[in-house]
């Protein structure tokens, strides 16, 4: 590259073909022309390209663009002013996605850590130096000690003041240093473990064929991997791996080995900075990869054609296999017809996660294998006749937003959306005849099954994929004769998490939802708007529309935008702050000459394919003047007056966004709505005021003193617990607030925000939005939500409305025995039990009498909502375990029953510590009735969170009807691990793994905050 730019400016060379990287930051001298061989996607992309001609006085000079046949380069064409009058939009940094931050954090101690690790600096360093080395004395891997390094408090201490510059105004700000710290740590541990499979898989291969020589065709092979492996740039593997930030660049790449036998002498070193190959093969994103790679298909490289054979082993089976060898990189993908809903998990499902729909016409279930990477046959010989080459039809993405708030339109009539920047999108092949394939365990080797389900010739008495013992000499691979070995039916699949925007829309005059064939339609032109609103390619955002349920429960479908970029980039969810402006934009863009779609409307690359749905007339008869004049605000909702906007994110979204984009100094939260719906402990947004309190921002609850007096107990010591925690300052109101002086507006005032010379306002047309609960918020119920944006700082609060300490709000039961825990039961979570047994007979001496008697309890009934994480299992299970210890305690024929809520998500966000919720209800029942076999006769119960009390209440029962029970205000989730422990849970597998890690755990345990007191009301035991 520097020769070549250097024989331009010298003028030996008068051409140069350069990528659109070439826009900024390179000298290459003066230019007289600039030639574009397609249209940007932005008029500053254009600007920046035309403006590199004539920079160095040269007397004439010209830019020349080639417009294609897209319908970016016909709508130029025809109106070639566009980069001259188009406005250029305010450039945006979404500090949103939390994935992103944490990839810089990342970044950050990784360096740290590095330069205190090497003198070489991070830029000469190898994976294999990073995740295999060992010190001669014993010291373990860098990898290893960093995840150490994470856990130090040294390192927390140090780490402190650059995290919170670094986490400012963002999704993670005012995250403690250590949780940020430990996640890095996490993070790598993933890392790490995949790496070391992909180094493990190649050595037992190795070992499987090696040769007195040690240098047959077939080990070569193997060599030529593992050193390749070993020697890849630590920084570049750690951006593909989504562990650093990739700044564009495709994350989770994935190989596709071309080694054969005819090229093995031919190795060519590769540039180290090519992205388009990793290792010196050909690489893709594993989501492209599985169509562009999949056994069977067909790659032009250097003018030689390669043919797929199979899949890269990231396992090892065992020798002598038997039914329960397990492969873990074998999953099942679910699809609920009933429902609408998808998703993937370790085993196969029962039932539908999400609605327990059972019946198997309505519920498919897949098993799928997600690649470590593809090969061809050790034995092929490339060609180069490219008429021949065989591909794999695309499949359409199955997509999930479980546990994102819906938000209404305007009038709910006209539709909803959702967006969240932690979508879950499954990426599969089906093979050639949509039957999936047939995968050799044992080898890789692996093809797509016959029309009918039949095993395809190929996998029949086949070799060893990448060569056999004895230099290739052995006939069969060992596979062929073992039971099992072989897969049948097998997809190939991945799991994306990006920034995905979902909407539903409904036909104005009959409130119905669209058809498929408007909806997919919408769904082009509307991408095609968003892209030209933000300025970037359209393959930057993909499409798809998927059968899925209403808001009444009817079948719709459903549009999804999402970012093909791995991890998301912002992009979609800019589309909900402009949804009414785009879908204008939208209809404008469905304005054409041709029948139904063409290349100037509809038709694009990855649209060909679905031409049957695609007509411009439907879309545009959904998206009429009518229906766009309707998306106006109501006159019934212009509460603040002509500056009232409705608010089209969620409201905890919205105040994240205030707080990202303005200096905000004080947040207030206004409590209302029915006092039995109250759950302070599960409210969503309890997080996020943690962290901005942590931040320095004022945090203020507000409810009115009628309101408070009617609050159940139960409530009134959670919301005491809340405010005290995030430190929050809780004024009681003499009546509802009313922001609403001059007007007859009777809406709530939900929330506000407020900074030197900035304010914002929202009201909620429903007053139950104001219940701190789950879904608070969203747009529940039809809720819609209104602002308004002031340039000035919020008046004072009513000196009436008194703060109240959050102490004074608790509301003690008469009759019952309070007992304060602050730090008793801290300590390894093992003895969790043994010390709260004891703590509770030293208030309650007869009770303790009762458990050193001579009778046995007969029931035990614990009823507790919150019952979601394993780290609450964990607990309880020590909890309960302990009264086995005492002879009037729990014995072999004591009934346990434990009821809690049927599990149901609030976000979308993936478990992966101890602490966190559990995604998956099957899983979870199978886990709690697992751990809790040996403790007498156990039941597990689930029911609607209706028709259970809001209180978590213990009652044990003994012969003659004798009873004692206890109310434990914030359960077995006041406690959390201690700084340092190490929390990772295996929620991606099965129950058995799960169960397995539950057993194992004696974790240091203390109370959340170690500030507030969580409290047990206990009824005095009688003999």
């Amino acid at each position: 590259m520097t020769r070549r730019e250097g024989e331009f400016k010298e003028g030996k060379i008068n051409l140069l073909s350069c990528s659109t990287t070439m826009e900024m930051g390179v000298d290459i001298g003066g230019l007289s022309a600039v030639a574009m061989n397609n249209v940007p996607p932005h008029p500053a992309n254009f600007l920046q390209r035309a403006g590199r001609a004539g920079r160095r006085g040269e007397t004439a000079a010209l830019s020349f663009t080639l417009c294609k046949n897209t319908p970016q380069g016909e709508a130029v064409f025809r109106n070639p002013l566009w980069p001259f009058e188009t406005a250029l939009a305010v450039p945006q940094v979404a500090l949103q996605s939390g994935r992103i931050v944490q990839r810089h954090i990342n970044a950050l101690a990784l360096t740290d850590f590095l330069f205190g690790e090497t003198s070489d600096g991070p830029f000469r360093l190898t994976a294999g130096w990073f995740f295999e080395r060992q010190d001669g004395d014993g010291h373990s891997s860098p990898s290893t000690r960093f995840q150490d390094w994470c856990r130090q408090t040294n390192t927390i201490d140090a780490m402190k003041a650059p995290l919170q510059r670094l986490c400012r105004r963002s999704s993670l700000s005012g995250i403690p240093a250590e949780r940020l710290l430990a996640q890095a740590g996490a993070a790598l541990e993933t890392v790490e473990v995949s790496w070391r499979d992909e180094l493990d898989a190649l050595l037992a291969n190795l070992e499987v064929l090696n040769t007195r020589e040690g240098n047959s065709k077939p080990e070569r092979a193997i060599g030529f991997q593992l050193k390749r492996l070993r020697e890849e740039y630590l920084l570049g593997e750690l951006a593909t791996r989504g562990f650093l930030p990739g700044y564009g660049f495709p994350t989770g790449v994935v190989t596709l080995q071309t080694s054969t036998v005819e090229t093995l002498n031919a190795r060519r070193d590769q540039r180290e900075d090519n992205r388009g190959q990793s290792r010196g093969e050909p690489s893709r994103e594993l989501a492209i990869a599985i169509r562009d790679y999949a056994p069977g298909t067909d790659t032009a490289l250097d003018g030689r054609v390669y043919r797929s054979g199979g899949v890269s082993l990231n396992w090892h089976l065992p020798a002598q296999l038997n039914a329960g060898t397990e492969v873990q990189s074998l999953r099942w993908v679910w699809r609920c017809s009933a429902c609408g809903g998808s998703g993937t998990r370790p085993t196969r499902p029962e039932r539908c996660p999400q609605c327990n729909e059972r019946h198997s016409s309505k519920l498919t279930r897949l098993e799928y294998l997600q690649p470590a990477g593809f090969a061809v046959d050790i034995r092929w010989q490339p060609h180069n006749n490219v008429s021949i080459q065989q591909y794999i039809p695309v499949r359409d993405p199955l997509i999930s937003l479980e546990g994102a708030a819906w938000m209404a339109l305007t009038s709910p009539a006209l539709g909803r959306y959702r967006s969240s920047a932690n979508g879950h999108i499954f990426q599969r092949s089906d093979g050639l005849h949509s039957e999936g394939y047939a995968l050799c365990l044992r080898c890789g080797r692996a093809d797509s099954m016959g029309p009918g389900g039949d095993r395809p010739l190929s996998l029949k008495a086949h070799k060893r994929l990448r060569g056999g013992r004895n230099n290739d000499q052995e006939l069969q691979c060992p596979g062929n004769a073992e039971p099992g070995v072989i897969k049948e039916g097998l997809r190939l699949g991945t799991v994306v998490h990006t920034d995905v925007f979902e909407l539903q829309l409904r036909v104005l005059d009959s409130a119905q939802p669209i058809d498929e064939v408007s909806a997919f339609s919408i769904a082009v032109v509307l991408r095609r708007a968003l892209c030209q609103h933000i300025g970037i390619e359209e393959d930057e955002i993909g499409v798809s529309v998927s059968p899925t349920r209403g808001m009444a429960g009817e079948p719709a479908h459903s549009i999804y935008l999402f970012d093909t970029a791995g991890g998301g980039a912002g992009y979609v969810g800019q589309a909900i702050l402009e949804l009414p402006a785009l879908l204008t934009a939208a209809r404008q863009l469905l304005e054409c000459h041709c029948d139904k779609a063409c290349q100037i409307c509809l038709l694009s690359n990855d649209t060909q394919y679905h031409v049957d749905l695609l007509d411009r007339l439907a879309a545009a008869a959904v998206l009429s003047e009518r229906y766009l004049t309707a998306l106006a605000l109501p006159d019934d909702l212009r509460i603040f007056g002509p500056a009232t906007r409705l608010e089209l994110e969620p409201l905890d979204m919205a105040l994240r966004r205030e707080i990202q984009h303005q200096a905000i100094d004080e947040v207030r939260i206004y409590l209302s709505g029915a006092t039995d719906d109250w759950e302070p402990l599960a409210w969503p947004l309890r997080e996020d005021l943690l962290r901005w309190a942590n931040a320095g921002i004022i945090i203020r609850l507000i409810a009115s003193r009628t309101l408070l007096s009617a609050l159940p107990s139960t409530q009134a010591d959670e919301i005491a617990a809340l405010a005290s925690v995030i430190g929050a300052k809780f004024h009681i109101s003499n009546g509802p607030p009313s922001p609403f002086t001059g007007t007859s507006s009777t809406l709530p005032l939900i929330a506000e925000v407020s900074g030197t010379n900035h304010s914002v306002c929202w009201a909620a047309s429903n007053p139950t939005a104001l219940s701190p609960r789950p879904g608070w918020g969203s747009g529940a119920n039809q809720t819609r939500f209104v602002s308004v944006v002031r340039h000035s700082q919020l008046a004072p609060l009513p000196a009436a409305w008194g703060e109240v300490p959050p102490g004074e709000l608790r509301r003690p039961v008469a009759g019952l025995c309070e007992l304060r825990i602050l730090t008793e039961l801290d300590g390894p979570s093992v003895d969790f039990g043994t010390r709260a047994w004891q703590l509770i007979s030293q208030q309650d001496r007869t009770l303790l009498e009762r458990l050193q008697g001579t009778e046995s309890i007969t029931r035990v009934i614990y009823t507790d909502r919150y019952l979601k994480s394993p780290l609450a299992i964990l607990l309880l299970h020590s909890f309960l375990a302990a009264l086995r210890g005492y002879p009037g305690g729990v014995a072999p024929d004591t009934r346990i029953t434990i009821t809690t809520e049927k599990l149901s998500r609030s976000d979308t966000r993936e478990p992966y510590q101890l602490f966190h919720d559990w995604r998956d209800a099957q899983v979870r029942a199978e886990v709690i009735e697992g751990r809790f076999t040996d403790l007498g006769c156990f039941e597990f119960l689930e029911e609607h969170k209706s028709s259970l009390p809001h209180a978590r209440e213990l009652s044990l029962e003994w012969p003659n009807g004798r009873n004692w029970t206890m109310r434990l205000d914030q359960g077995f989730g006041y406690w959390r691990l201690s700084r340092g422990e190490r929390g990772q849970f295996p929620f991606a597998q099965g129950s058995p793994q799960q169960l397995s890690r539950l057993r194992s755990v004696n974790s240091e345990i203390e109370g959340n905050g170690g500030c507030y007191p969580t409290y047990w009301y206990c009824e005095s035991a009688t003999i």
